[in-house]
């Protein structure tokens, strides 16, 4: 039977309640509620009563490394916050950076409590590689930090000068993720680091 017209519109304006979304629709909308909780690390703070905007660092470390900067009871991530003076926040668990199976690290604070919290957080996560490994040389470490889309024209400079000088003087490797790796939602980039530990602090000067 054919319908008038009246009724093809009033069933086109009514689909079947068995009808869902697309797959496609789905994992954006799940890849945005998960995007949202990852930035509220980024922006925890933000608000609060202070003439100046909070300094911060962010870098990724694997779950199991996580388990060793918080410690038994959270005993490590409290000594270390309170050596250093700086704020340490982990994501949740299994809450990875998109496209990593990496959990965020963010320490906030002055300048100078955030490069020592940094220090310590690397000196005991090169401390347990160290006791795996009985090699006596000291290990490669590789640190993936996570740099707005807009900080990384700084790093690299004019021509690719500042970061060949990074490179040069620290003798350690870095490399910036592309720009069309982003995913929907967030406008940051990885920066990755390579060298010994003393490497890795030069590029924090």
């Amino acid at each position: 039977m054919i319908l008038p017209p009246s009724s093809q519109t009033a069933q086109k304006k009514n689909p079947s309640p068995f009808q869902f979304p697309s797959f496609e629709f789905r994992e954006q909308k799940l890849n945005q509620e998960k995007n949202l909780r990852l930035r509220r690390l980024n922006f925890e703070g933000a608000n609060e009563d202070s003439a100046e905007k909070p300094t911060y660092v962010r870098f990724l470390v694997s779950n199991s490394a996580a388990g060793s900067v918080i410690g038994k009871g959270g005993s490590t991530i409290t000594d270390f916050q309170s050596q250093s003076g700086a704020r340490i926040q982990l994501s949740h668990n299994h809450e990875f950076f998109p496209g990593t199976t990496d959990r965020i690290i963010m320490v906030s604070g002055g300048i100078n409590e955030i490069l020592r919290a940094v220090e310590l957080i690397l000196s005991k996560l090169l401390s347990e590689l160290q006791s795996e490994d009985e090699n006596d040389a000291e290990p490669k470490t590789k640190v993936r930090l996570i740099v707005p889309n807009g900080s990384c024209g700084g790093i690299i400079g004019k021509g690719g000068a500042t970061i060949r000088s990074f490179i040069e003087e620290a003798q350690a490797g870095i490399k910036i993720s592309p720009q069309d790796n982003n995913y929907y939602g967030l406008n940051d980039r990885l920066v990755t680091l390579t060298g010994t530990l003393d490497d890795n602090k030069c590029f924090n000067t």
